[in-house]
Order: C-alpha cells, then structure tokens, then sequence
C-alpha cells in the first residue's frame, strides 16, 4: 500500500498492489482507495473495483468470445464495492 502524494480529502488517497486469484488464475492488480482513520483509531474504505471476468478465466455469455448471443450477452465488467 502507496500514498498517493497530494490527494484532497474525501478522494482516493492510498493505491493497493497485490496478486488476485480467481478460477485458479492469478493476476497483479493495483487499485486506488480512500482511507480513513476515526479518532477512535478505526480504519474505515471505501472503492469500487472493477474487473474484466475474462481476464480470470470465466467466458460464459461474453461477447469477447461468441457473437450473437442477443438477449443473452453476460457483461464481462465486475465491481467490487469496498
């Protein structure tokens, strides 16, 4: 976990780097985040991570791998809320 020098409050302030396993693959990521630290001395986050599902291994409904599949296109975008 980085600073990000300069960063205002109440936007991202810190950028996390790490490996992510999925579906047996495993890739780097590096993402930016907003820390918090209460008076109490509680850490608190917050972002919203977004990974492509193919990237992983999961091509079920992807318009990156079948075409027409109409109704039935899965997006291949997934946002994880922290």
């Amino acid at each position: 976990m980085d600073a990000i020098l300069g960063a205002s409050e109440g936007i991202a302030n810190y950028t996390i780097k790490g490996m992510l396993t999925l579906r047996g693959i495993s890739k780097e990521i590096e993402f930016p985040v907003l820390i918090a630290i209460a008076d109490n001395g509680r850490i608190t986050t917050q972002d919203v991570l977004e990974l492509d599902r193919t990237d992983f291994g999961s091509h079920y409904g992807s318009g990156k791998f079948f075409r027409f599949l109409g109704k039935h296109l899965v997006n291949d975008l997934i946002q994880l809320h922290l």
